[in-house]
């Protein structure tokens, strides 16, 4: 089943969920919008631990299982 997700998803400061745990963190928030290549990235950063930071296509969020909008 396709996650619900809006536009508002992807902007800064929207809250992500991995169901199972990134660089030892489930909780994250958007800090960065870039283009590389013509392709959208995210910089997602732990809101837990500022230093984790992670960099992933759109559409990685829009289509990976493990990510859930808001917080779970």
């Amino acid at each position: 089943m396709p996650q619900k997700t809006n536009k508002k998803s992807f902007e800064l400061n929207a809250q992500w969920t991995a169901i199972e745990p990134v660089k030892g963190w489930r909780h994250y928030r958007i800090t960065r919008v870039f283009y590389n290549e013509e392709k959208k990235f995210l910089e997602l950063t732990s809101v837990c631990d500022s230093k984790v930071k992670l960099e992933e296509p759109l559409h990685v969020l829009k289509t990976d299982t493990n990510w859930h909008p808001g917080w779970r």
